[in-house]
């Protein structure tokens, strides 16, 4: 005796629709989207706070001399007794 067999609850069309639109909701949830907000210009508030990824420093040499002109400058010139 041969048996049918049972019709699918889903079919095979309906359940590939549905597994594309779950994996491609959840790669929409997981990777992020970059903004490209190219409308920011000196001077704007942030939205939010931007923190740099490392430390960094910068020495300049001409403002650093000449904060050390105008601190020896100040020192007054005190004569040593003569012995």
């Amino acid at each position: 005796m041969l048996r049918r067999r049972p019709l699918p609850i889903v079919s095979r069309t309906a359940a590939a629709i549905f597994g594309v639109a779950l994996a491609l909701s959840t790669v929409l949830l997981v990777v992020p989207v970059p903004s490209f907000n190219r409308g920011l210009k000196e001077g704007d508030i942030a939205s939010r706070t931007l923190e740099a990824s490392r430390d960094s420093q910068f020495v300049s040499e001409g403002l650093t001399e000449a904060v050390r002109k105008q601190e020896a400058d100040r020192v007054a010139d005190v004569g040593l007794p003569l012995d």
